[in-house]
Formats: structure tokens, sequence, C-alpha cells
């Protein structure tokens, strides 16, 4: 009997001590990760940033073309509200590493007015590292702009996780600008982009190619 006993204090004793370095392990980590985690396991259905981050510095992905003016929101080196983001869902979570959370964030668009999607590193403190205009759909059959791997297809954007790129393009026309002699005839602008995102999360512009288009393509 006193070996048994021995045996179950040895078990007790060792689960306390477990039990102790796993609750100090969730003291240590951060509230923010905490939450990314539990978002990433179903124990929440989504996730504020409101709750740990008041504005949001966006940029541009790059400057000195004609197409920048799809980021003419960003190259004033405007910021984001967060309440003014839809809260961050599981198939949000694009990457989750030491230094950086990689997340795409979505502008409501009962404030914006328009679809917008963001790329956002943040730290698992909730500290912002870098965020770029990554999809968005504006105009109408006079004017377009749209920021999309495919439009015509409805695909946002392509997300290699192994290299830790994506790949998108900006299309754009405007009938004012180009006077066609048929419809069929307007000449629109794509440009193809590839953006990397760097060990220490930041983004990076890897390729832009200009691309010969036209809408009956």
């Amino acid at each position: 009997m006193r070996k048994i006993a021995w045996l179950f204090g040895l078990v007790f004793l060792f689960w306390g001590c477990f039990d102790a370095e796993r609750k100090s392990a969730e003291v240590r980590q951060p509230l923010f990760l905490q939450k990314i985690e539990a978002l990433k396991e179903g124990k929440i259905d989504s996730l504020a940033l409101g709750e740990f981050v008041d504005r949001i510095k966006s940029r541009p992905l790059y400057e000195g073309s004609e197409i920048d003016e799809t980021d003419r929101d960003l190259l004033q080196n405007s910021s984001v509200a967060a309440e003014n983001l839809e809260p961050v869902k599981k198939e949000d979570i694009l990457l989750v590493t030491q230094k950086y959370i990689l997340l795409l964030v979505r502008d409501k668009p009962e404030i914006t007015g328009a679809d917008k999607t963001r790329l956002l590193s943040i730290t698992p403190d909730a500290k912002v590292l870098d965020m770029v205009l990554l999809h968005m759909q504006e105009g109408n059959n006079e004017y377009k702009i749209s920021r999309s791997f495919d439009y015509f297809k409805n695909i946002p954007y392509r997300f290699n996780a192994k290299t830790r790129r994506f790949e998108l393009t900006d299309f754009r026309y405007d009938t004012e600008w180009i006077t066609p002699t048929k419809g069929e005839d307007v000449v629109a602008y794509k440009t193809k982009i590839v953006l990397g995102v760097d060990a220490e999360g930041r983004f990076k512009l890897i390729e832009k190619v200009e691309l010969p288009h036209t809408l009956d393509e």
C-alpha cells in the first residue's frame, strides 16, 4: 500500500508541476496571441482588432504609375480605424510565426462603401508591422478599378504559404479616358504584382509587370 500511495503521490506531484508550468506559459503568452489561438481552435467565432489597436497605418504597394490611383487613399500615408474593420474570422488567419501573425482584414462596406481587403502583419503582442490594400472592387460600366488575381473569375489573390508570396493584378479601364471605336475595343490596363512577406513580417514588392489587355480577352 505504501508503494501505491508513493506512486500516486509522484503522479500528482508531476501533474501539479505540469499544470503549473502550463498556466505559467499561458500567463507569459500575450493576450492577443491567446485570442488568435482560440480563434484557430474554434473556441471563439471572431476577434475584433479594435480591442487591441486603435488606428492602423496603410501604405501603397508601389508608386510611380497611373494605377497608383487604386491606392489613392493610401498614398497620403492614411490610416484605418480598427473599429471600421470587420472582425477577424478563423479563415482570415494566414500564418502564425514567432515574430508575426499574417491576417486578412476587411473594411466594413457600410462605412467605406467598397469591397476592400487588406493584408496585415502584426506581432503576437498586437503591434502592427505592415498593412497594404490587397483586394478591392470599385466602379461601374464606364469606369472600373479592380485589384484581383483574376477579375473575371472573381479570384481576389493567390497565396503560396511555403514561399510566403501573393500574386494579384491591378485591372483598370475608363471610357472617358479611352474613347473606343467599338465597345469591345476598349483598352484596359493590367499590372501583375508579386508581393512577398519577409522574415520580419514586412511586405516587399517582388515583381511588377505591365500586361497588355483588352476587355474582350
